[in-house]
């Protein structure tokens, strides 16, 4: 997994200023879960970060205070290739009251929101971002880890690592999720479709203090 971030990240905007851009802002649904905020800090990272926000999402009391450069090595993360997936759920199988399960190929966008309504918040791989103008399916090399978070009718919602508080969520079109859902994967850079690390916990989830977001904008 190669991660390509954007040479400038989206600013930070608060809810009041979500609301002024109505045309990139959408209110977020009732079922939105409310996983933790985690800045990713290197543009290679953000498997690193999406997996810190559920270890603090499920086991505050033990993730609080670690960072993500402690993940760098259990994650096998590394400069040029960023996280594999595979490893991010290794690790989450060895955290006690956490389990993970990292699939590809025939996942659907039913499962996602069947985790959603669970309140098992997954791990998605997918095109962030594009420099040029190309469809997305021809897209390789934006991959990124988002922690999906909730849904309506008409979007997804995620919580995005390249982002900061106070608006660390974004929405994807469901329309747009079938052809930005791929990356590359393993040594030789497979073309692998429709990743996801699924990750349950049988503890409290820890929720952020403070209020919800009102609006949020788009990933990308």
């Amino acid at each position: 997994m190669q991660e390509h971030l954007p040479d400038v990240l989206p600013p930070a905007r608060s809810a009041s200023n979500a609301r002024e851009r109505l045309g990139e802002a959408v209110v977020v649904p009732a079922n939105l879960l409310r996983v933790p905020s985690v800045k990713q800090r290197t543009e290679f990272s953000c498997g690193n970060a999406a997996t810190l926000a559920l270890l603090r999402y499920w086991r505050w009391d033990v993730y609080e205070h670690v960072e993500e450069a402690a993940l760098y090595e259990p994650l096998e993360t590394s400069r040029s290739r960023g996280t594999e997936p595979g490893p991010i759920a290794t690790y989450l199988n060895t955290v006690a009251g956490v389990s993970a399960e990292y699939r590809f190929g025939d996942v659907t966008m039913s499962d996602l929101q069947r985790a959603i309504d669970a309140g098992q918040p997954p791990i998605v791989d997918l095109q962030a971002w594009r420099d040029r103008a190309d469809p997305w399916p021809e897209v390789w090399d934006a991959g990124h880890y988002v922690v999906l978070v909730g849904y309506d009718e008409e979007r997804l919602f995620f919580m995005d690592p390249s982002r900061v508080a106070p608006e660390p969520y974004v929405y994807l079109p469901k329309a747009e999720l079938d052809e930005r859902w791929h990356d590359l994967a393993g040594e030789r850079d497979d073309r692998v479709e429709h990743m996801v690390v699924f990750v349950r916990g049988s503890t409290i989830p820890r929720l952020p203090d403070g209020p919800l977001p009102e609006a949020v904008g788009k990933l990308g």
